[in-house]
């Protein structure tokens, strides 16, 4: 009470200030805070593809490409990533996957594989590693196997538990899509009306949380996440008579926005000679292998469907992926700080194909009568006029003149 009378009506300058409490963290600036931040990061891990790693570490950094120590330590996939990897079967994707993982354990560090659809290929793993194998330790690869989408969820939410405690450098999660198909299946055949709705509206709000969880996830941790899914079904543009192309087999706004990153695997004919030749007979035994960056750093590289992005090549072997750009001498594998990224000469939009006869004439074509009179019906008796087929058919419409079918082929 004396404390108030001695402070009321005083001027605020002379009223004392509290002393400072002993519980209180030191004040630490932002422009600080993100520099120890960035010290205490986990390095970026390599992709095994160079022109993919100066991509990534043209984005990272510290947004000075001029800054050689910078390029060359954050060459790579850095921490706080999440990354799908999506494509067809026999594109690639399980050892892409596969090569991240041999990166993180020749570091010392912890992977997590996570498998919902397919079991683990170990012997691809230890082909991978190589010579490796002898210095890497075996407890710091944790092998999960899961079969349904709550148990999934389970573990995202509480994944210390599940784990002994160390730097888990790299969350790997394969068949994703798999598990969310066969709890909520894209379409049902018994559903209709409200019913239909409400999956396709629960599926949506299922795959939101889910990448909720992961996004909260490797920022909390601090780790780099890759999701491999495949692709759905392919569908036309232009109302069914376009090109068919394929579409990532998770989609949603909610799920979008949460990626920092979405490649894209696929094999085509390169627009070479030698392989457009191979065109003809379908020998794909002599298709090149392809990686497009559709999402890079939180946006979107390519907004359309069937637009790949930033491509690059690369190949498989018995010892994972093989960097072509490194082995021409593209892009030199130690040091990356060349940040022109070459494209290659595959379109980075799906060809369109070529325009089809129309069955019917356009309007130009068809003549305006510059007569007011009649036809001529009136010329001959109406009894005995007889309008024949000849008469109404044009001359480049002969192929209905046997009976014949036009069937337009429709992807």
């Amino acid at each position: 009470m004396a404390i108030n009378d001695a402070v009321r009506g005083a001027p605020l300058s002379s009223v004392p200030l509290p002393p400072p409490s002993s519980h209180r963290l030191p004040t630490v600036s932002a422009t600080q805070a993100l520099e120890q931040l960035a010290a205490n990061a986990p390095a970026p891990l390599k992709t095994g593809l160079s022109q993919l790693d100066a991509l990534l570490s043209k984005r990272t950094a510290n947004g000075d490409p001029s800054n050689h120590d910078s390029a060359v330590n954050a060459s790579g996939l850095p921490a706080g990533s999440l990354i799908e990897i999506w494509g067809p079967s026999g594109s690639g994707k399980t050892t892409l996957a596969l090569t991240l993982a041999a990166s993180a354990l020749r570091d010392g560090k912890d992977v997590i594989w996570i498998d919902l659809s397919a079991p683990l290929v170990r012997h691809r793993l230890l082909s991978i590693l190589g010579s490796d194998i002898c210095d890497i330790d075996d407890s710091k690869f944790h092998h999960l196997s899961i079969t349904s989408l709550a148990h999934l969820t389970t573990m995202l939410q509480d994944i210390p538990s599940f784990l002994p405690s160390g730097p888990h450098t790299l969350l790997l999660l394969e068949g994703f899509h798999h598990a969310l198909d066969v709890a909520y299946p894209r379409v049902l055949p018994a559903a209709s009306g409200e019913h239909a709705k409400w999956a396709a509206t629960r599926r949506n709000a299922i795959l939101g949380n889910i990448a909720t969880l992961m996004r909260r996830l490797v920022a909390v941790e601090a780790i780099a996440s890759a999701v491999v899914t495949s692709n759905a079904s392919t569908r036309s543009r232009g109302g069914g008579t376009g090109t068919a192309v394929l579409v990532p087999a998770l989609g949603g706004l909610e799920w979008e926005r949460a990626l920092t990153g979405r490649w894209v695997l696929f094999r085509d004919f390169a627009d070479d000679t030698t392989y457009r030749k191979e065109l003809a007979g379908g020998d794909w035994g002599k298709a090149r292998r392809f990686l497009g960056v559709t999402r890079l750093e939180g946006k979107a590289v390519s907004d359309e469907d069937g637009d790949v992005g930033i491509v690059v090549q690369f190949d498989i072997d018995e010892t994972g992926i093989v960097d072509l750009a490194a082995a021409d001498g593209i892009i030199d594998q130690d040091v990356s700080t060349s940040l022109d990224i070459r494209r290659t000469s595959l379109p980075t939009r799906i060809a369109s194909p070529p325009n089809e006869p129309s069955l019917k004439r356009t309007y130009d074509e068809i003549a305006d009568s510059q007569s007011e009179g009649e036809y001529g019906w009136d010329d001959a008796d109406g009894d005995n006029v007889i309008v024949t087929a000849e008469g109404l058919v044009d001359d480049d419409d002969d192929l209905f003149a046997n009976g014949a079918s036009v069937v337009k082929e429709t992807t």
